[in-house]
């Protein structure tokens, strides 16, 4: 088990992630803010299996190709603030494929950022808990190609 706290992430590197989780890690993330990283890089990437638990609110001050890309494991929270200040860039803010799943019980946003809200595919599910699908923040609709769920 991993955990990530009060620390600030940017990296103007193209694809390097902030945080890159993979097979078999248990990633516990505290306050944290993430600032800009690369055009084809992710705040939170995911590609095998793995757990990420949102332990506290956290801060976004840059953009990302997406703030969230969960493929194969799972991401959790509840009841936390997700606050954008300035107006961040996304391509999405959430994506979720392969079977992955993010399930935010509760969630605030607070502030405003352009580019899509989400993409689910491939079987992928995005589970705020009944919000309406244009809750995330984005300027583009979210979709769901493939199988993916928004729920």
């Amino acid at each position: 088990m991993v955990r990530v706290a009060g620390v600030r992430i940017a990296i103007a590197t193209d694809l390097i992630h902030a945080l890159s989780v993979g097979l078999g890690v248990h990633l516990r993330l505290g306050k944290v803010e993430f600032g800009a990283v690369g055009a084809n890089a992710d705040h939170i990437f995911c590609d095998g299996p793995c757990h990420i638990v949102l332990e506290d609110n956290y801060t976004i001050t840059g953009g990302a190709r997406r703030h969230m890309n969960i493929g194969v494991g799972h991401l959790a929270g509840a009841n936390r603030t997700f606050t954008l200040t300035g107006t961040p860039a996304f391509t999405q803010f959430i994506a979720a494929s392969n079977c992955g799943t993010v399930a935010l019980s509760n969630p605030t946003i607070a502030g405003t950022a352009t580019g899509g809200r989400y993409i689910a595919e491939t079987n992928g599910v995005i589970n705020t808990f009944g919000k309406a699908t244009t809750f995330l923040p984005g300027t583009l609709a979210g979709t769901n190609p493939t199988g993916g769920i928004y729920a």
